[in-house]
């Protein structure tokens, strides 16, 4: 809830845990929170205010700082209220937490002895025997005034108090401390779960002042903190999203490396046919095969390795003149480019940009390589290498006039393995172009009418 200096709700949201929607917020939760004064006036920009209220009989965990500018600093705007219920669902959690079970009774219960209602007030604990075979240990929590509102209750079986320290004075230490314990975890419980997730989401909300108070935190998914859960709404969809990335990657990495395998049995089973008739000539072409296929694993596991280490390795940025960058590529393939009589035109005054220097050079490496490869079925053929300035990023391109790609493939074209059929390849290079520019901030796609040629994009922001 946002309250103003002048003491107006300016904006206020609730969720309804239990029926999963968002509802108005009381209004006897409104008169009780005025009925405060240290929740809605702040006498420091440094106030922080935090404790039990109790909403009729609903004690409900609330914190409220005073709302700044930017830079945390005055004049106070007024109040920013979180505010949660003390739900037995919560005490069931910190039960689990502390190992130990106990429950939250409010001054009024009828489950509390009346002479332990009597004497809370005035003492930190109390213990006293229930039972011959139990013992109660009570605490009193208070509200943002000091004042008891609410007993913490902890049982305890006697045969682990005979079994520890033949002495009553020492459970009842004992028990003192175990309320201390639960007190302290419950405060620590709000501390965690409301007012550390209001900060780490302070960022978002340190832009709404009494100026901007039509800005909206972006919701995804509903959650118990309301609009300031989108940071968590947000991890879950990406772990979602790499579980998913992870069961496709295994999936795809056992059926190519299967295939393979399966080639290597069916030529030991020829080999040893051929040997058995004495064929050297058909053993020997038959282990080159092999040879290749092996080969070829060897390359299509090292690629997975690179693959893998595009997000783990740790790199710095530097600056990187890219013209420098295409003048060696150009030098390395200028042979082949030649012997397949493929003319390489790169475009002059490239830009200088802060980029992971190895990276961006295997991205253009493999692209300049690709289109090579296709063109080279021509007789002659042109590839060229160039750039548009669009603003706030660069688009650069790889167009080639070779043979195209069909329409079907070209969603299909950086998932990992995909292979067109015309040439041989470990169907992980484009994939790799992809995750090094997705690394940069970028975005890859093509262009490409069959029978037409193929251009390939993709993207650099020109900011670091």
């Amino acid at each position: 809830m946002y309250i103003d200096k002048n003491q107006q709700v300016v904006f206020g949201n609730a969720y309804d845990l239990e029926k999963q929607e968002r509802v108005p917020i009381p209004s006897d939760l409104v008169t009780q929170i005025f009925d405060e004064p240290k929740l809605v006036q702040h006498t420091s920009t440094n106030d922080h205010i935090e404790g039990i209220l109790m909403v009729g009989e609903r004690p409900m965990m609330v914190v409220a700082n005073p709302i700044l500018t930017s830079e945390k600093a005055g004049p106070i705007n007024g109040s920013l209220i979180m505010g949660r219920y003390l739900s037995d669902q919560i005490i069931r959690n910190l039960s689990d937490q502390v190992k130990q079970e106990f429950s939250v009774h409010t001054l009024n219960s009828v489950g509390i002895p009346n002479e332990v209602k009597q004497e809370i007030a005035s003492n930190q604990a109390i213990v006293k025997p229930i039972s011959n075979d139990t013992l109660a240990g009570y605490i009193a929590l208070t509200d943002l005034n000091d004042k008891p509102v609410l007993i913490v209750e902890a049982q305890i079986h006697r045969d682990v108090y005979r079994q520890g320290q033949q002495s009553v004075w020492y459970w009842a230490v004992w028990m003192i401390i175990a309320g201390s314990v639960v007190g302290t975890a419950l405060m620590l419980f709000v501390k965690i779960s409301v007012i550390d997730r209001m900060y780490q989401l302070n960022n978002e909300i340190k832009g709404i002042s009494m100026n901007s108070l039509n800005q909206r935190l972006t919701v995804k998914n509903h959650d118990e903190i309301s609009e300031l859960t989108i940071s968590a709404n947000n991890m879950l969809e990406a772990i979602q999203q790499a579980q998913a990335q992870l069961e496709r990657f295994v999936y795809i990495v056992s059926h190519d490396l299967r295939s393979p395998l399966t080639a290597l049995r069916s030529y030991v089973a020829v080999l040893q046919e051929e040997i058995q008739e004495g064929d050297m000539s058909m053993v020997l072409n038959d282990l080159g095969s092999m040879e290749k296929i092996t080969k070829n694993m060897g390359e299509m596991i090292d690629n997975l390795l690179i693959l893998s280490r595009i997000k783990r390795e740790a790199r710095v940025k530097e600056s990187v003149n890219l013209n420098d960058v295409l003048q060696k590529i150009e030098q390395n393939v200028s042979i082949l480019a030649k012997e397949n009589h493929i003319e390489l035109v790169i475009s002059p005054n490239f830009p200088t940009l802060q980029l992971f220097r190895q990276p961006i050079i295997e991205v253009f490496s493999n692209l300049i390589s690709n289109a090579i490869k296709f063109t080279s079925e021509k007789e002659s053929g042109r590839i060229e290498v160039g750039f548009t300035d669009q603003g706030e990023e660069y688009h650069f391109f790889v167009k080639d006039d070779g043979p195209g790609i069909p329409k079907d493939n070209l969603e299909k074209l950086f998932t990992l393995f995909f292979r067109d059929g015309k040439k041989a390849g470990s169907g992980i290079g484009l994939s790799v172009v992809k995750e090094y520019i997705q690394l940069h901030g970028g975005r890859v796609w093509v262009e490409s009418v069959e029978g037409n040629g193929s251009t390939f994009w993709f993207s650099l922001p020109k900011k670091n």
